[in-house]
């Protein structure tokens, strides 16, 4: 190769050699590069689609609304059927036997069973509304939420009646998993204390103040260890889930 003054040019063929492997090199990692990051991508879009496949689509609102009601409704359907059938069968409700006997075997059965056993249709129509609002307010955290507060409510509710109750009785009603719930959500608001809990604690307080008087007073025919240890384990189930997750601008 000659240069501009016409001598030539002295520049090694090594030198050449060199920037030849280079640049094949340079173009070798560049199509490296971009199957790598088709890989990704493909990766990236293959983890997208399982994720959207796996998660359930997001409810609207009234949507959740009517999920919530059917569920409440429908447990109220269950209990009226149950005492449609325990009117018709022979002898005086004799389903109600099979509720809460303190402290005899008989009567641990009583435990899971005297939350749907009534004595009477006044007695279900009474604890009906209650038990709709109340459990409404709960289903708000999630259904999660409302299962655990239920079989917590009715386990504490059912034990502290089986311990305590007077001897001979027989318990039976939905009114202990409501006070369970009153309890839960008074507490809620207490301990967790956002916005939301507080005014849920209020609305409630507001709604069913009398039902506090109802656990310093004992009456005849009425299951007062039933209601008074249902609010308890509502209570304290809201101090275990919440206690120590207070917003610091509300405390």
């Amino acid at each position: 190769m000659t240069s501009s003054n016409g001598k030539l040019s002295t520049r090694p063929a090594s030198t050449c050699r060199q920037r030849q492997k280079l640049a094949a090199c340079a173009l070798c990692v560049e199509g490296k590069t971009r199957d790598h990051e088709a890989l990704v991508s493909q990766e990236i879009f293959r983890y997208e689609s399982r994720i959207m496949a796996t998660t359930p689509p997001v409810k609207s609102i009234g949507e959740q609304f009517k999920s919530q009601v059917a569920l409440l409704v429908g447990i109220l359907v269950l209990l009226f059927a149950i005492e449609i059938v325990d009117a018709f069968l022979p002898g005086n409700h004799p389903l109600d036997q099979w509720g809460i006997v303190p402290r005899s075997l008989r009567g641990l059965t009583g435990i899971l069973v005297a939350p749907f056993l009534h004595g009477g249709f006044e007695h279900l129509s009474e604890n009906s509304i209650p038990f709709v609002v109340l459990g409404w307010f709960v289903l708000l955290g999630g259904m999660r939420q409302f299962l655990q507060v239920s079989i917590w409510v009715v386990l504490c509710g059912g034990f502290g009646t089986w311990f305590l109750g007077a001897p001979g009785s027989v318990h039976i009603g939905l009114s202990g998993v409501i006070f369970g719930y009153f309890g839960f959500l008074v507490g809620r608001g207490w301990y967790q204390r956002n916005l939301g809990s507080i005014i849920v604690a209020l609305v409630v307080g507001f709604l069913y103040l009398g039902m506090l008087f109802q656990l310093v007073t004992v009456k005849a025919h009425v299951s007062w260890s039933g209601h008074f240890f249902g609010f308890l384990g509502g209570v304290g189930l809201a101090w275990a889930m919440f206690n120590g997750t207070r917003i610091k601008s509300l405390t």
